[in-house]
């Protein structure tokens, strides 16, 4: 999992060099990514 954030994080890195512009929309995606991924997480807990 934590794989995943590093490698989102990386390519949202160098995804807002090139279009700045795409900034805000890019913080609210990688946000949601991360919601998702801890409420995955969560859910694989429960579910144990």
């Amino acid at each position: 999992m934590l794989a995943i954030c590093v490698i989102v994080l990386n390519l949202f890195a160098r995804f807002t060099k090139f279009q700045p512009r795409i900034f805000p929309i890019s913080v609210l995606y990688v946000y949601a990514t991360l919601i998702l991924l801890s409420g995955d997480l969560l859910a694989a807990e429960k579910t144990e």
